[in-house]
């Protein structure tokens, strides 16, 4: 299959298409100019292209089959500039959807987010959306945009994607507004001071990045596969006892450590978490539980 990943050279990205490539697919990366490593121009084929610019969008190559990662990413960047969030997430995924009905696509996989829910501690696809942020607006605009698309061509199968905080070795620790398990990771690894934007009893939904690609890449095989699927662990853990795990898992005695609130925003909800029992159902479940899963990242970041 031929395969285009947008957002390719981002963590998820990635990932995806180390797999992609793996499985015997070609694969196309496209991401924003001086976005892709060497890394990725070596081993990929790769097009620079903002997705919010349709004339741009017009020209990527005809594939079999999108996946639809590409986004401005996160609560806090969001609320840096609300009008790129709008034009990279919503804007931008009308513009792919509309490249994919216009060439014929297959399959079309949208990465969505937790955060059109909004604050709610066990969110079925059911449950109602309520964004309260910026980002989460965004991505449910998003959401719609791929039922449309889906409503327009009834050769392409749509699947969307509510993934939850996802994380695993190779996420960037450069930007520390996101990446919840990276922010802490790094911050334990620098010093002795870890500092929290918000409560730390705020609960989160942490998935594994290997778990996530497992499900990413099943609408490619199942052809009975549309529709919104959490992507979720479905455990929920405070912020404190995440913090405790990385600190657990770093071997490094907890007592040299001072956790700080430094305040948080009322777009940040205090729970977020999900139930993936509609993705279970179809043969998939989480294989690296939470504390395993951070100490791998912990080892690569330290090798």
């Amino acid at each position: 299959m031929e395969i285009l990943i947008t957002g390719g050279a981002g963590f998820i990205g990635s990932h995806l298409a180390a797999c992609m490539i793996n499985l015997g697919h070609n694969v196309i990366l496209c991401d924003l100019p001086g976005k892709f490593s060497q890394h990725h121009l070596d081993t990929y084929n790769t097009v620079e292209c903002d997705v919010s610019d349709f004339s741009q969008v017009s020209h990527l190559p005809r594939v079999d089959a999108i996946y639809h990662l590409a986004a401005q990413v996160g609560t806090a960047s969001s609320l840096k500039n609300v009008h790129k969030d709008l034009s990279w997430n919503a804007h931008g995924t009308l513009n792919i959807t509309q490249f994919a009905i216009d060439t014929g696509v297959s399959v079309f996989v949208y990465a969505s987010s937790m955060a059109v829910y909004g604050n709610v501690l066990n969110a079925l696809e059911t449950s109602q959306v309520d964004p309260i942020s910026p980002y989460g607006i965004s991505k449910m605009c998003g959401e719609q945009y791929v039922k449309y698309a889906q409503s327009k061509s009834h050769k392409m199968r749509c699947t969307t994607f509510r993934i939850f905080n996802c994380y695993g070795p190779g996420q960037s620790t450069k930007n520390l507004t996101q990446s919840l398990a990276s922010i802490f990771l790094e911050q334990v690894k620098s010093g002795n001071k870890v500092d929290v934007t918000g409560s730390l009893s705020r609960r989160r939904d942490l998935i594994y990045i290997n778990d996530v690609i497992d499900a990413l890449k099943m609408p490619l095989d199942d052809e009975e596969m549309m529709g919104t699927f959490n992507l979720c662990s479905g455990e929920k853990t405070s912020i404190q006892s995440l913090i405790e795990l990385i600190i657990k898992v770093s071997k490094k005695d907890p007592n040299i450590f001072t956790v700080t609130n430094t305040g948080g925003i009322p777009e940040d909800p205090h729970d977020s978490g999900g139930d993936n029992s509609k993705l279970r159902k179809l043969g998939w479940d989480t294989v690296v539980p939470l504390e395993a899963g951070l100490k791998i990242c912990w080892d690569d970041m330290n090798e």
